[in-house]
């Protein structure tokens, strides 16, 4: 069940159960949506996520946490201590590693340093697993089959002061790349938010306008208190920009990794968000006083795993729809519910 906010007044009702069918209130109101209009949407939507995703991982959000002690060691750079690098970076081992690591020759970036993933170990035994089970969730965040996505590590990003990536995209010569997964590791730092900008040209509108070009940006954030001591992921298309704002102090370090598809039909950001333009459009400007729907699952689910893995308990072809309503619906609250229906008849006997 999806509800929109502030529920005052709302009406629950089966989705797609109320629609208005007289001529004189569709005039009165043609820019407005019905349940029905969701419900259909919903289904029609072949591709069904966000051009970008992005949070903590730490186990306090849908998203796998990630292991914080990685055991990551930096082999060929003559680093101390054997090329361990403990998390936090220290201001002096940061030092060491900049003046020995390679400056990115990309103009848009502009005092960042990259290791080889040749020269990158990470000894913890739990990282790859732990790694396997975000890709899926960045699968689900991004409308692709979790089958069908994997992930390749690339190489190690390192920003300090002053550190930044201005806007800019990535060109892939590999057909089989769908984006790129940037996994922050414990880091200590300050400013540095990134920022993912998606241009979506559509062919049509509902309300008969030209086609118009329209830009989404979505942007995070991961230098509040208590972020130096947990790992945070940011994923998103091959076909979006995006930058990173300037470290004003501190440093921070990610791993970057390639997105792979595998599997005919390799999505991209404007294929999805065109495939979620009329559920989004739809969900927007339902009336107030039908801002609540229901989409019945006809399957019980355990108290229990619902408690624990949240919708992580969902079978694929219904945790599809929920990240589709999520990715969709701004503004709007996901809730899944336990519940019976009963059927009543009554019937008077003339």
């Amino acid at each position: 069940m999806a509800t929109a906010q502030p529920l005052a007044g709302a009406d629950l009702g089966i989705l797609g159960g109320i629609s208005q069918n007289n001529d004189e209130a569709d005039d009165a109101q043609p820019s407005t949506s019905t349940r029905e209009r969701v419900y259909e949407a919903l289904l029609e939507a072949n591709l069904k996520g966000s051009f970008c995703a992005g949070g903590p991982a730490d186990g306090t959000t849908t998203a796998p946490a990630l292991p914080t002690t990685l055991g990551l060691r930096i082999t060929g750079l003559g680093l101390p201590s054997g090329g361990d690098v403990p998390l936090p970076v220290t201001d002096a081992l940061l030092k060491t590693i900049k003046a020995k690591a390679t400056k990115v020759a990309d103009k848009s970036f502009r005092n960042v340093y990259e290791v080889d993933r040749k020269k990158i170990r990470i000894q913890n035994p739990a990282w790859e697993a732990s790694v396997a089970k975000l890709v899926q969730h960045c699968a689900y965040k991004l409308g692709v089959h979790p089958n069908n996505l994997m992930a390749e590590l690339d190489r190690l990003l390192v920003m300090g002061k002053g550190g930044r990536i201005d806007r800019c995209s990535d060109v892939e010569e590999n057909g089989d790349v769908l984006g790129t997964l940037l996994i922050q590791l414990p880091s200590k730092f300050a400013g540095g938010d990134v920022g993912i900008f998606s241009t979506c040209y559509y062919d049509e509108s509902y309300e008969d306008e030209e086609e118009e070009e329209e830009e989404k940006t979505s942007a995070f954030s991961f230098d509040t208190p208590g972020d130096e001591f947990a790992c945070h992921f940011v994923c998103h298309f091959s076909d979006v920009e995006y930058e990173f704002a300037r470290v004003t102090s501190g440093s921070r370090v990610l791993l970057r990794y390639t997105l792979l598809h595998r599997g005919p039909h390799k999505p991209t950001a404007s294929l999805v968000r065109n495939s979620m333009e009329e559920l989004e459009w739809s969900l927007a400007n339902l009336p107030p006083v039908e801002s609540m729907v229901l989409y019945p699952l006809a399957k019980e689910y355990k108290d229990s795993a619902l408690v624990n893995r949240g919708i992580n308990a969902l079978s694929h072809p219904h945790r599809v729809n929920a990240e589709a309503i999520m990715a969709a619906g701004e503004g709007w609250k996901l809730l899944v519910i336990n519940a019976k229906m009963k059927y009543t008849h009554t019937s008077r006997g003339e």
